[in-house]
């Protein structure tokens, strides 16, 4: 089989596609189906919390993160909306 260019730009295609879904594939296998970016959101969603009220969050089920507060701190020395 010869090498022309539809050939080749459908490899290159093909190899791209399999690139990029490599990430999504190893967090759904490994990592319990997170979707990229949702432990972030959580995380800024907390630090939002604790700078609207100024105190930590006193739910049952939140496990304390020293991240949090640092970027809790962060967002309100800077004044950036999380």
């Amino acid at each position: 089989m010869k090498l022309t260019e539809k050939n080749t730009l459908v490899y290159v295609m093909l190899a791209a596609f399999i690139v990029l879904l490599i990430p999504y594939l190893v967090r759904f296998l490994f990592y319990n189906n997170i979707m990229i970016g949702e432990e972030s959101y959580y995380h800024a969603n907390i630090a939002k919390q604790i700078i609207e009220q100024k105190s930590l969050i006193q739910d049952l089920n939140y496990f304390f993160n020293p991240y949090h507060l640092v970027l809790a701190s962060i967002g309100y020395l800077i004044g950036i909306d999380l």
